[in-house]
């Protein structure tokens, strides 16, 4: 089972979040991130963070995604 990503986040955090918001609908999700990402802040500028679904999950989470992003104000 390969991992896609659908979306990439600046902010840890947000990231975060949008995970917890795939798996409240059933969907399992993984942030894909240099732990020295989190601690220096350069997440943008070293690549973001990255939230990652399985290939066979990958439609249905990128509407979740687009919507949750749209709710927060960030375009997809």
């Amino acid at each position: 089972m390969g991992l896609v990503t659908i979306y990439t986040y600046d902010d840890h955090q947000l990231a975060t979040l949008a995970k917890m918001k795939l798996e409240s609908e059933g969907i399992p999700s993984h942030i894909h991130s240099s732990g020295m990402l989190r601690l220096t802040g350069l997440t943008n500028a070293l690549g973001g963070v990255r939230l990652q679904v399985s290939k066979a999950d990958s439609e249905k989470a990128l509407e979740i995604i687009k919507k949750f992003n749209s709710e927060i104000g960030l375009d997809i």
